[in-house]
């Protein structure tokens, strides 16, 4: 009897260490990814090929579905979009068909793009995230002014004719992150991610974005 009872005591402490790491029950799950938060950028000038890179700070917003192929496997794709921010690259020479121009460059930046890729998923109520996506980034730049600032008192704009500038680059990203299973069919999730952009002009983003979920059971 008594050895049975430790056999009991045993079994149930084994459950209470491993049950909070064990995966969550959503095989056959297909959730909705509402996200929003921060992205930060780093940017070269347009027009100016020998100027390094400036970081940025853009807000960023997601759209996405997931499906959990299993309790520890998720499918997942989404839609992300960072709205109009103003860059400023100083110091920098714009090249053009009437001459080199030294100054501060202008310009209105926006991105959008898509991602598909997979994750691993652990935990119960808390859930650690990792994974890897690959998808597409655009680009536009937009809206240049060339300030020749040498003289700070007496700036005045070169009012060269800068037209717009688009970019296409293949992204690969991995992220990580902790999701918060609040209800049966809804979660909150913090997720960090690093996107590499290949291509042409190719650079990094940082980005973290807090996500809302709702999940259906199929």
């Amino acid at each position: 009897m008594i050895a049975r009872t430790r056999r009991i005591s045993v079994t149930l402490f084994i459950g209470v260490i491993v049950t909070p790491f064990a995966a969550f029950a959503d095989r056959g799950a297909l959730s909705l990814d509402v996200g929003a938060g921060g992205t930060t950028l780093g940017l070269a000038a347009p027009y100016a090929p020998a100027s390094g890179s400036v970081q940025g700070t853009a807000f960023t917003t997601s759209l996405g579905l997931r499906y959990a192929l299993s309790n520890s496997l998720e499918m997942a794709s989404s839609a992300f979009f960072e709205p109009p921010v103003t860059y400023f690259h100083n110091g920098v020479t714009v090249s053009t068909s009437n001459g080199d121009f030294l100054g501060t460059l202008k310009h209105r930046f926006y991105r959008y793009g898509f991602l598909a890729g997979g994750r691993l998923v652990t935990g119960k109520v808390w859930r650690f995230v990792v994974g890897a996506d690959i998808g597409w980034s655009h680009r536009v730049y937009s809206d240049f002014q060339h300030i020749d600032d040498r003289q700070p008192n007496n700036a005045r704009d070169y009012r060269l004719t800068l037209p717009d500038v688009t970019r296409n680059n293949l992204v690969i990203a991995i992220l990580g992150g902790v999701e918060w299973a609040v209800g049966d069919h809804w979660s909150l999730s913090l997720l960090p991610r690093y996107e590499q952009l290949l291509g042409s002009d190719s650079t990094f983003a940082l980005s973290a974005r807090f996500v809302f979920s709702w999940s259906w059971y199929l």
